[in-house]
């Protein structure tokens, strides 16, 4: 079996000809599924195992594109420390001469040796760094040569991609001196969580309000509100976690004493979704130690970990120079998304108008933003991307946490009938507004803003469903390794005829209602 040193004898070889991007096989199902992703008929739901695909295949087709003209800096041969007392030997570092990003490349053929991998890399990375300390991240990319891709290395390189967001390329080498080819893998190293949405449940918030002390605090903290919403979602990418937050008007606060704004923060709760995990697997698969622990099966409960600390210290220690700051724990999504009491809720309470997103949550907003195919169907979508902006924050929230009552473009006579109260509630509101004889709600704008956002969550399943109803996709993205989750149009065939009767007639009023809606 051919050793590291004639696998790098045949890689110096082919970059000396301008030969490595033509040498490497896989690009053209690179090439499909980055056009399937992009597919103006393809809509994904929220589902970890596809935005981890989309990011292993961005990854390699970065790293493909940087590699087609490179010439090397560094072989094995020579230390590249800036301390000529510590020996780093990584195999090959190349600058590629058209986009200028610095490639380290490492060979490993003996599985014992993959294990090392990774470590060697970031190793390698780190003293880039030493050397050119202001270097961006994204113009260090990384290619790893392999005949084999072990469940360590797999999970080593999924993380490197999905969480640390580094550009690697994964290659696999196969044949012998003389006669090696190399093939791109993606080494996703990932166990399907079989969820394609977020429940609303498994998301934990809390609000911070301000009671200002007086009219130049209350001045102060106006001016202060976008800067700490960028703030807190800035300390939201720092921790690692996954959430948003939701600055609204609070229509009831002045009443209170307290500022207008609120800054409602949600976290996706870690244990929730877990739970949420081993029920969708309905005992299919032996729960790992660490799922056992979770569930509570052993007695014991999960330490309560705070998500929300690390958000907004900073924030409260700016805001406190201004006011009194009250931090409260306000359960769940679902409930405090409950439209059902009007007096109290948030819903006829609160006017958004700012929303940002971290984590996996923000990549899943960047997907649907520039979807050409939603682009299409919404015209709100159309306008320049603010990414501040709550009406496509809270559209991409509805999404995320599936809450069209028409799930997957079933239209049964309970999602009906709460369709119905939304559209009826709205109509109610707009009457009040326009005759102020008849019973009207405190604040109607709040009241139109959570409704008619309702009202689109409900009508973009319809227009989907719609779409797929008449176009159904005939294509099926292909990876090299595996398949993303999509969610296929259903067959009419199949369908009951009230459902079939319901989708013609609710679709055939769907575009002009759309269309009323998002100009509210």
């Amino acid at each position: 079996m051919a050793g590291e040193s004639e696998i790098q004898e045949f890689l110096e070889q082919v970059i000396g000809r301008g030969e490595l991007h033509q040498t490497i096989h896989g690009k053209d199902e690179i090439d499909r599924a980055t056009a399937a992703h992009n597919s103006a008929d393809f809509i994904s739901g929220f589902n970890l195992d596809y935005l981890l695909h989309t990011r292993s295949v961005a990854s390699a087709t970065s790293v493909l594109g940087a590699l087609k003209d490179v010439e090397v800096i560094s072989t094995s041969k020579k230390n590249i420390s800036s301390d000529r007392k510590k020996r780093l030997f990584p195999d090959l570092v190349l600058v590629s001469k058209t986009t200028g990003h610095i490639i380290v490349v490492e060979i490993k053929r003996v599985e014992q040796t993959t294990r090392e991998a990774m470590t060697e890399l970031l190793a390698y990375e780190q003293e880039i760094r030493n050397q050119m300390p202001y270097i961006s991240s994204r113009q260090i990319m990384f290619v790893l040569v392999s005949n084999s891709y072990p469940v360590l290395l797999s999970h080593a390189v999924g993380q490197a991609i999905l969480w640390q967001q580094k550009s690697v390329l994964a290659l696999e080498v196969e044949g012998s001196a003389g006669a090696f080819s190399l093939k791109v893998r993606l080494p996703i190293g990932w166990s399907s969580t079989r969820l394609n949405y977020i429940p609303e449940r498994c998301i934990k918030l809390v609000e911070l309000t301000v009671r200002s002390r007086s009219y130049e605090d209350a001045k102060a903290l106006d001016a202060l509100v976008l800067d700490m919403t960028y703030e807190i979602a800035r300390a939201g990418d720092r921790s690692g976690a996954h959430g948003f937050v939701l600055v609204s008007h609070d229509h009831a606060a002045r009443g209170a004493g307290q500022h207008d704004d609120v800054y409602t923060i949600g976290v996706i709760d870690c244990m929730m979704m877990q739970h949420e995990v081993i029920a969708e697997s309905e005992g299919t698969a032996t729960p790992s130690p660490i799922a056992t622990y979770a569930s509570g099966i052993t007695g014991k409960t999960w330490p309560a970990y705070d998500d929300f600390a690390s958000l907004v210290d900073g924030v409260r220690e700016i805001l406190s120079r201004h006011g009194v700051c009250r931090l409260r724990r306000a359960g769940d999504l679902a409930t405090w998304r409950d439209i059902d009491t009007p007096g109290t809720n948030v819903a006829y309470r609160y006017s958004p108008y700012a929303m940002l997103f971290w984590g996996l949550p923000h990549v899943y907003r960047e997907v649907l933003v520039h979807h050409e195919g939603l682009r299409r169907m919404f015209r709100f979508l159309k306008r320049p991307p603010n990414p501040q902006d709550s009406r496509i924050g809270l559209f991409v929230l509805d999404y995320l946490t599936a809450r069209s009552p028409f799930k997957d473009g079933e239209f049964e006579y309970e999602s009906l009938w709460r369709f119905g109260r939304v559209l009826g509630s709205t109509l109610a509101v707009l009457k009040s507004v326009s005759d102020s004889s008849k019973p009207g709600v405190p604040s109607p704008d709040a009241a139109l803003a959570w409704l008619g956002n309702e009202i689109v969550s409900g009508l973009s399943e319809v227009e989907r469903s719609n779409s797929s109803f008449a176009a159904p996709l005939t294509f099926t993205p292909s990876l090299p390794n595996a398949i993303p989750s999509q969610r296929m149009p259903r067959d009419s065939r199949h369908l009951p005829f009230h459902t079939l009767f319901v989708r013609r007639n609710v679709r055939g009023y769907s575009k002009k209602l759309m269309s009323v809606v998002t100009s509210l």
